[in-house]
């Protein structure tokens, strides 16, 4: 008989554990979850799309435009 009761109070907790989850996940405001990915998404896209677009304007430069340089001249591509 005692093992029953355990059996019954074990279930109790279970419940109990998986109201007070329920509770808790209620109150999460997925909205601003969601918004908060979205601009986190947002920033690493703006971030790799101008990075690639600076690769390519240095890259453009290079090409096509020559600088007459000296001997012993050190000049970063982005002095030009």
């Amino acid at each position: 008989m005692r093992a029953r009761t355990n059996e019954i109070i074990i279930s109790d907790l279970l419940v109990g554990c998986f109201e007070c989850c329920i509770k808790c996940l209620g109150g999460i405001p997925y909205a601003s979850l969601i918004a908060t990915i979205l601009l986190y998404a947002g920033v690493a896209l703006f971030c790799g799309c101008g990075h690639e677009a600076l690769s390519g304007t240095v890259n453009i430069l290079q090409t096509y435009f020559d600088m007459a340089r000296a001997a012993g001249d050190t000049i970063d591509v982005f002095t030009m």
